[in-house]
């Protein structure tokens, strides 16, 4: 996997982010970490731009925010610095962007260059029972067949559909050096089940936020 290096620098310098709310008081918890404060909100494993969501399946997802207590200063953002802790005692590191987005190409369903992948919601989930014949079995929707870009009606531009992977490289927590406030999806690799998460914290520079 030669070419995850040049993804990792494609990460740095994509990743736009999510729009920061007005505070950190507005996410589901928030904390005061050193020289910032940190607003989080759990999404399982979802991730999301506009009104399209997707599913990253081997991942636990959490929009992060931090803002500076200073508005004008910097905040110099690394991933190393975010664990999750689930249960009081399994310590998960973050993963990088481009491993986050390389897994969703993995996903059964996903066709590279699509809209759609397993669990995608933008685009419909699959084998979601809709509806039975009378003394038969629940009819199965299969796969959205592929459909042609969509229009706007209102300007004629043909706007392409959605690509997952670049959605998520996209909305994914810029790192580096950044100025003021800034926010976007944290992903930490997670396997096992969901409903087997009894607690759940992010941890980031001394401050634990109480996420499940």
């Amino acid at each position: 996997m030669r070419w995850i290096p040049f993804c990792l620098s494609a990460a740095l310098a994509f990743a736009q982010g999510t729009k920061p709310k007005a505070s950190a008081s507005e996410y589901d918890v928030h904390a005061q970490a050193g020289s910032l404060e940190i607003g989080a909100e759990y999404m399982v494993h979802s991730f999301s731009a506009g009104e399209q969501m997707f599913i990253a399946e081997d991942y636990l997802v959490v929009e992060v925010a931090l803002y500076p207590l200073m508005k004008d200063d910097s905040v110099t953002v690394d991933l190393n610095h975010f664990k999750l802790r689930l249960n009081n005692k399994t310590v998960i590191p973050a993963d990088q962007p481009a491993q986050a987005a390389a897994s969703l190409t993995r996903s059964r369903g996903y066709v590279p260059g699509t809209s759609g992948m397993s669990g995608g919601i933008g685009v419909g989930p699959l084998g979601i029972p809709i509806g039975s014949q009378p003394g038969g079995p629940p009819v199965q929707r299969g796969p959205a067949p592929p459909r042609a870009p969509e229009a706007d009606p209102g300007s004629g531009v043909t706007r392409e559909a959605a690509k997952p992977d670049e959605v998520l490289m996209n909305t994914a927590l810029p790192q580096g050096q950044q100025k003021g406030r800034i926010a976007g999806f944290v992903y930490f690799p997670y396997r096992g089940k969901t409903s087997s998460i009894k607690s759940l914290e992010l941890e980031f520079e001394g401050a634990r936020l109480k996420l499940k």
